[in-house]
C-alpha cells in the first residue's frame, strides 16, 4: 500500500478486499483514476487500514472508493473514508445492497452509488466511469490530458502533468541504454567511437545488432556481411544504427507479466512492420511530405507508436481482452473499439503518458498520441506513423488477423492522397517486404547463442 505521507501528491484511496470481481473493479479504477486523471492511488483491504492511511491527509485526498461484497452496518466506517461528507465517496456494491446502503448513508453528503452489475457498462449513466466523470466535473477535478491542457505549449503542458505522470502506476520507463543512445543520436555534437563504445558495453545488443545491420534490408541485397559497429555506423549513420539499437533493447527488456495472454510476437511484428514501411515510404518519396524527418524520429516513432496497446495488454488484461472481442464482434478497429466500450484509458493516451514520461520531445509524444485521433492538421511524421500503421495491416501485420484499416481523411488530404492510391502504395511497398519484416523480428528476438 502506497504512504500518501510520503508523496506529496494529490491521491485517491481504494477499498477493496480480495476477490476476482474486486480485482477486475479495481484495475478499472485504476485506468480511470492513475491513468486518466493522473491521481496517486492508496491501496487499502479495510476500512481501517483506508482510515488509518488517510487521517491527516485530507488537504491531498482527492476521492475515495470502497469495493463491498457485503453489508455492513456501521455508518461510521463509511463516513471516515470521506471526512463526514466532506469528499467524494463511490460505493460500489452489488445491486440487492444498495437500499441497505441507501437508508445507512442518508444523512451523510457526498456518496455516490455504483452497483457492480453497472459498473463496468460504457452506456449506462450509472457506470462507474460517467459516475465518477460527473463528480469530478463538478468539483473542478480535471483530467491528465484534458482539452484545456492539450491546448498548452508543449514544454508547459509538460511541466503541467510532470508531477501526476509521475504517480502513473506501471508505466513501463524505457530502458536506460535506450534513452543514453537516443540522447547520443540527438547530440549534433555525437561521434561515432561515443555512439560504438555505448553500443558495444551492452553485450545483450551486440550480437543482434550486427545480424540486423548486416542483413540484406540495411546493407542491400549484394552484401556479404562482415561489417563491424563502426563499419556500420559510418555507411548507414548513426541515427540509423542507434534507433534500430533501441528496437532491439526495446523488444529484449518489455517482459510480459504471467498473467497476460498478450501476443507479444505479433505486437513486434506490426509495430517493426510500421517502422519499415515508414522507412520505406519516406526514403522512395513515395508521399507528399512538406519537411524533413529525422530517421530516429520516425523510426522509433512507428515502433511505440501502439505501445499504449502494449500496456493495456500487459497490466489490464481483461479489457484488453473485452476490447478485442468487440472488435472481432463489430468488425472495427481497436480505437473504434476503444470508443464504444466507454473510453477510459485509450491507448493514444497511454502512448503519450509513456513518451512524456521518457522526455522524447514534442514530435514524437504528439505524433505517438494522435496517430488515430490526428486532428485537422496533422504534422508530416503523424501522417508518415499513421500511413504505415494502416499500410502494415494491408501486409497481413495488424494484431489480429484481418483487422479493418482506417485512413483518416485528415491524412489523406493533406497527402494529396485518394483511398484507392493506397493500394498501389503498398504493391510499390515491394512483395519481399513481409518476409524481410519476419527476419528482422527473428533476429531482434532471437535467443543467445
Amino acid at each position: 500500500m502506497t504512504d500518501p505521507k510520503t508523496s506529496g501528491d494529490p491521491f485517491a484511496l481504494i477499498v477493496a478486499p480480495e476477490g476476482r470481481t474486486q480485482k477486475t473493479l479495481v484495475r478499472h479504477l485504476m485506468l480511470l483514476l492513475n491513468y486518466r486523471y493522473g491521481l496517486d492511488l492508496v491501496m487499502a483491504n479495510t476500512f481501517y487500514e483506508g482510515f488509518s492511511a488517510v487521517q491527516d491527509q485530507e488537504d491531498r485526498l482527492i476521492c475515495a472508493a470502497a469495493i463491498l461484497d457485503r453489508k455492513t452496518d456501521s455508518r461510521t466506517s463509511l463516513s471516515s473514508l470521506n471526512f463526514e461528507g466532506k469528499l467524494p465517496l463511490f460505493l460500489i456494491i452489488p445491486a440487492p445492497f444498495q437500499a441497505q446502503y441507501e437508508e445507512l448513508c442518508h444523512r451523510l453528503d457526498d456518496v455516490w452509488f455504483v452497483t457492480w452489475e453497472d459498473a463496468l457498462s460504457a452506456h449506462s449513466p450509472g457506470s462507474l466511469q460517467k459516475t465518477v466523470e460527473r463528480v469530478f466535473a463538478q468539483r473542478g477535478v480535471g483530467e491528465l490530458f484534458s482539452e484545456d491542457v492539450l491546448a498548452l505549449p508543449f514544454e508547459q503542458m509538460q511541466e503541467r502533468v510532470a508531477q501526476r505522470v509521475r504517480n502513473v502506476k506501471a508505466l513501463p520507463t524505457l530502458p536506460e541504454v535506450a534513452m543514453r543512445i537516443m540522447s547520443l543520436v540527438d547530440d549534433p555534437e555525437g561521434s561515432v567511437d561515443e555512439l560504438a563504445d555505448v553500443l558495444t558495453s551492452d553485450p545483450a545488443i551486440v550480437h543482434k545488432l550486427l545480424q540486423v545491420v548486416n542483413s540484406p534490408l540495411f546493407a542491400g541485397s549484394g552484401h556479404k556481411g562482415g561489417w563491424s559497429m563502426h563499419d556500420a555506423i559510418l555507411r548507414l549513420g548513426r541515427r540509423e544504427v542507434g534507433s534500430i539499437a533501441q528496437q532491439i533493447k526495446l523488444m529484449n527488456s518489455l517482459v510480459k507479466p504471467e498473467d497476460s495472454f498478450f501476443d507479444l510476437r505479433r505486437f513486434w511484428e506490426h509495430s517493426v512492420a510500421c517502422a519499415v514501411i515508414a522507412d520505406r515510404l519516406y526514403r522512395g518519396k513515395l508521399l507528399r511530405l512538406e519537411s524533413e524527418l529525422q530517421f530516429n524520429d520516425y523510426w522509433i516513432g512507428a515502433l511505440l507508436h501502439d505501445a499504449g496497446k502494449l500496456m493495456l495488454g500487459f497490466f489490464f488484461w481483461d479489457h484488453f481482452q473485452e476490447l478485442i472481442a468487440h472488435m472481432d464482434a463489430n468488425n472495427c478497429t481497436f480505437r473504434e473499439a476503444e470508443r464504444a466500450t466507454g473510453d477510459v484509458a485509450n491507448h493514444e493516451l497511454l502512448g503519450r503518458l509513456l513518451m512524456m514520461k521518457s522526455n522524447v520531445g514534442e514530435l514524437l509524444a504528439e505524433a505517438v498520441g494522435t496517430h488515430h485521433t490526428v486532428g485537422s492538421t496533422p504534422s508530416d511524421l503523424a501522417c508518415l506513423i499513421h500511413l504505415a500503421d494502416e499500410l502494415s495491416k494491408e501486409l497481413g501485420f495488424s494484431y489480429l488477423q484481418d483487422e479493418p484499416r482506417l485512413y483518416a481523411a485528415e491524412v489523406l488530404r493533406k497527402l494529396g492522397l485518394e483511398t484507392s492510391a493506397v493500394v498501389d502504395l503498398r504493391d510499390r511497398l515491394g512483395s519481399e517486404l513481409p518476409d524481410e519484416i519476419h527476419q528482422l523480428v527473428d533476429h531482434c528476438t532471437a535467443a543467445p547463442e
